[in-house]
């Protein structure tokens, strides 16, 4: 349940860091712009993504423990992603590869 967690706590930070400038160009090219649309679609898969991870520390831990231990979790995925972004930016290119609902949400609204 643990790992579960950490996984969508990291995919929805990866979401999260797909609308900050330099991943976003560097997950589609130097020229394109973010639209705002397309921001909050990102981040609403974000929140999301974070808002499931609960569910398995709560349901392993308990609702005092558990979310106690989401919010650790959270900070660790976190933690993988900043290293991540920084000095293998191509693996974060493979990491926006499992976000793949935000990838095929994000280009039907392209504008």
């Amino acid at each position: 349940m643990l790992i579960i967690a950490y996984i969508l706590s990291l995919i929805g930070l990866t979401y999260f860091a797909a609308t900050i400038k330099k991943p976003f160009q560097l997950l589609h090219g130097k020229k394109s712009k973010l639209s705002d649309k397309r921001k909050w679609i990102l981040h609403g898969f974000g929140y999301l993504h974070i808002a499931f991870a609960l569910y398995p520390c709560v349901h392993q831990w308990g609702p005092q423990v558990g979310i106690a231990i989401w919010v650790g979790i959270i900070h660790v995925a976190g933690f993988s992603l900043v290293p991540i972004l920084t000095y293998r930016p191509n693996w974060f290119c493979y990491l926006w590869k499992l976000c793949l609902a935000g990838q095929q949400v994000t280009a039907a609204t392209k504008t």
